[in-house]
């Protein structure tokens, strides 16, 4: 069954799902509590505009989109904070913008599509062993952020404006939080794609949370159910041809449709 376990490049896919399932839900149940899906979409969709950029010069998508979407958090935390415009509306704004101009950017390069079509929608098979070292820093990263600042992302998911008034520094830990879920998102693109890489990062926790209310918890619940569904959608996309990025976010959903069907039938906490 698992003789494709053999072939370079299918390895090198598997064990990237899995790890770009660890690293994006383990920051899901603080997207999650957060209330900062929004946040996830827009970036995913801001980081258009780099893969734009990148592929019309024939440079580094990574590097390009990168660089991009952390110039973009900074501008919408910095337009946010200095002029006092909702969060929300700005990283709209800056997410219309970035789409547009990213379209305007690829009409100017008529032999993009398929390039294209693999960021939209994930192509599992891009995956290389540099992409696999920066998931297991990535993982690691996330893992020493959240340990290091447990209690302060904690004061900037719930108390967010009393942390600021008792001088916690929440707008860097909020910041810092960001660069982290841009990076997560411009690695995972290229499994699961622009269009659903939010799932990814959202469905994990808001499943979790389901089960309890205790963020450890839940959080490591989202990392298991994320790793499952992964493993399923490549297996689905190997042996049934399916894409594996929308294989990976249908059982994501079964998921969550599970957790609620037993929150309200056993109405259970762990």
């Amino acid at each position: 069954m698992f003789d494709w376990f053999n072939i370079g490049f299918l390895r090198l896919a598997f064990i990237g799902a899995l790890l770009s399932a660890i690293s994006t839900s383990l920051l899901s149940v603080f997207i999650s509590l957060k209330k900062i899906s929004y946040m996830s979409e827009a970036l995913s969709h801001i980081s258009f505009t780099g893969i734009a950029i990148a592929l019309f010069f024939g440079w580094s998508v990574s590097w390009v989109s990168g660089i991009f979407i952390l110039i973009m958090v900074w501008v919408i935390q910095y337009l946010s904070k200095k002029y006092k415009f909702e969060e929300t509306n700005i990283t709209f704004i800056i997410l219309s913008v970035s789409m547009a101009l990213g379209v305007i950017i690829l009409s100017l390069k008529k032999s993009y599509t398929m390039d294209l079509a693999s960021y939209m929608f994930g192509n599992i098979l891009l995956v290389n062993k540099l992409d696999l070292y920066m998931f297991l820093s990535l993982i690691v990263f996330n893992i020493l952020f959240l340990y290091a600042f447990y209690r302060e992302i904690l004061y900037m998911t719930y108390n967010y404006e009393i942390a600021n008034f008792y001088h916690v520094p929440v707008d860097k830990i909020y910041l810092w939080f960001l660069v982290l879920l841009a990076l997560n998102i411009i690695i995972s693109v290229k499994i699961i794609g622009i269009i659903l890489i939010t799932a990814q990062l959202v469905l994990p926790g808001m499943t979790a949370l389901n089960f309890t209310k205790k963020i450890p918890k839940a959080t490591f619940i989202s990392v298991i159910i994320a790793l499952i569904s992964s493993f399923i959608g490549f297996l689905g996309s190997y042996y049934y041809n399916f894409p594996s990025g929308a294989v990976i976010v249908m059982i994501l959903f079964c998921f969550f449709i599970a957790s609620l069907i037993i929150n309200k039938t056993k109405g259970c906490s762990i």
